[in-house]
């Protein structure tokens, strides 16, 4: 059973591999679908904390997940189980949807994204989220190239005029 230092190093190294996970995706303009989903299938298992269980789950199911991760955690000293339990803050909102939102939350900051509420709501799978999250992760680098395309025209305009 891990203690507070344990559970604390646990959460960081959870982090960190879930941010290794997503890295070389940031900015790609075409994601491959495929290889994009079991990133972020390998990135919830990270972020709920079940990335070490022997077995990994198979399910890509949010909701399941997110109950085996709320099970895990309830398999610790009650004292140290609430460092994981981040649902008592939520108005009664429950651990599954409390997970999704900061799942969400999570991987729009990573990526610098921004979702609609009508985007998410009705995600239950981590195929579901990558498509969404590819989908945004597409977008935003085909924003920066155009952003980039008209940089570089307006100061090839610009070289143009102090020349003439």
């Amino acid at each position: 059973m891990l203690d507070k230092t344990g559970i604390i190093r646990r959460l960081a190294h959870a982090d960190a591999k879930a941010t290794s996970e997503l890295e070389r995706w940031r900015g790609l303009a075409d994601p491959d679908p495929s290889a994009f989903a079991e990133s972020i299938r390998r990135y919830v298992l990270c972020k709920f904390l079940l990335d070490d269980e022997d077995p990994v789950p198979e399910t890509h199911d949010l909701r399941e997940l997110s109950m085996l991760s709320v099970e895990k955690a309830g398999r610790l000293n009650p004292n140290e189980a609430t460092l994981l339990d981040v649902s008592r803050h939520c108005g009664s909102t429950s651990s599954h949807m409390t997970k999704k939102v900061l799942l969400l939350m999570a991987l729009a900051k990573h990526f610098d994204i921004s979702y609609a509420p009508y985007d998410t709501a009705d995600i239950e799978t981590t195929d579901e989220l990558a498509r969404i999250v590819g989908e945004k992760v597409a977008e935003k680098a085909a924003e920066t190239a155009a952003e980039k395309a008209a940089e570089t025209a307006a100061e090839t305009r610009g070289d143009k005029t102090a020349d003439a």
